[in-house]
């Protein structure tokens, strides 16, 4: 589920008041899809636009920056909330598990964005999977009541609603897209596109 104090994603024009964008109080989220280029994303963000980061890098939060503009906290604790907000973090990242309701509230609210690649043959196969795995923790007896369409519908109703969604193998207009969407600016002219073009690991080829 996601959290209730995230900011949708319409244009601004069609937004309500409550949902207008605040620069000096509201916090970014970064859904973390793994294998989605959100490791390449979270490079550029941190050495082309300078933005730091929340997340919980050592296992132990140290409320330390171990690496730069990483800070290593808890993101799951008030206490580790209350301190990021005192750094004036920019970007909170999260593995796609974490529950993250604690983040937002009312006085500072969340603009979520995430990377995707298609995502249903991944998702079919978990739905599948964790309704008849009782020996895993994830295990979910009630989704033996619901079909995968259902769960696949909930869940692209929260994205349309809440998440802006970058796309994997079009990682030039997506970050393009971010630059604008959140108003970024680059310390260097093209290090977004040259960090993208400078390794091959970082553009997903699309194999005929």
């Amino acid at each position: 589920m996601l959290p209730k104090y995230l900011r949708d994603t319409m244009p601004r024009e069609k937004l309500s008041v409550m949902d207008v964008w605040d620069v000096d109080k509201d916090i970014a989220f970064f859904w973390h899809i793994p294998k989605a280029s959100g490791s390449t994303l979270k490079n550029i963000m941190n050495f082309c636009f300078d933005l730091k980061r929340a997340e919980n890098t050592d296992g132990l939060p140290s409320m330390e920056f171990k690496r730069n503009n990483i800070l290593n906290m808890d993101t799951t604790s008030p206490d580790g909330l209350d301190k990021s907000f005192e750094y004036r973090e920019e970007i909170f990242s999260s593995g796609i598990d974490l529950i993250v309701s604690n983040y937002f509230l009312a006085g500072h609210r969340g603009r979520t964005f995430t990377i995707m690649r298609h995502p249903i043959e991944i998702a079919q196969s978990l739905f599948h999977y964790r309704k008849k795995a009782k020996w895993e923790r994830t295990y979910r007896e009630d989704w033996n009541q619901i079909t995968f369409k259902d769960y696949a519908n909930t869940g692209q109703e929260h994205i349309e609603e809440k998440v802006f969604v970058g796309i994997a193998d079009q990682m030039d207009e997506t970050v393009r897209q971010l630059r604008e969407y959140f108003g970024w600016k680059e310390k260097e002219p093209f290090c977004a596109f040259n960090y993208l073009h400078s390794n091959p690991s970082n553009t997903i080829r699309i194999l005929s």
